[in-house]
């Protein structure tokens, strides 16, 4: 079993649908999907909330709807809250996540970076947009490369023959 936290979200409400049990003082292990069954959250940009301890958390959700859970709401155990929002302000309510208390006694989070802001999330995003579309244009100007390359060839085919265009090279 996956360690997700499912949810799915039919208009304003939200419900749980797995039974994963999370244990808190865990970081960079606990992942959250969302399925979206009514058609206004369609190609909107959702943004989960995740409270613990008066604390909330807004991670982006990603082009599947998932997202890692901040292990900041994983600092104590007992109850985290989960929402999600998106577009001019769709809503919905909150679905309750019970976090056991962990075996872990050591300092599990002290020290530990920061769950990136809102902004620092779409930053992020669009750096890994930037390099996709650099690696296509560098892919794209090798590929004009090689098209010019053989459009070359054929005219040195239709022109004379291929043999004497093989000694010429």
């Amino acid at each position: 079993m996956d360690a997700i936290l499912k949810f799915e979200v039919t208009n304003q409400q939200i419900k749980r649908t797995d039974d994963f049990l999370p244990v808190h003082a865990s970081k960079d292990y606990l992942k959250a999907h969302f399925d979206f069954l009514t058609d206004e959250w369609d190609g909107l940009t959702r943004t989960a909330i995740f409270e613990s301890h008066r604390q909330a958390y807004e991670v982006i959700l990603d082009f599947n709807d998932d997202c890692m859970v901040p292990w900041e709401v994983l600092t104590e155990p007992g109850s985290l809250y989960v929402s999600v929002y998106a577009g001019s302000l769709i809503t919905v309510n909150t679905a309750k996540v019970f976090v056991a208390r962990s075996g872990y006694t050591g300092d599990a989070v002290n020290g530990q970076e920061p769950t990136p802001t809102t902004y620092e999330q779409v930053i992020g995003y669009l750096d890994e947009v930037k390099e996709t579309a650099v690696s296509a244009a560098e892919s794209a100007t090798a590929s004009a490369e090689k098209a010019a390359e053989l459009a070359a060839l054929l005219e040195h085919i239709d022109g004379g023959s291929f043999t004497d265009w093989q000694k010429e090279g």
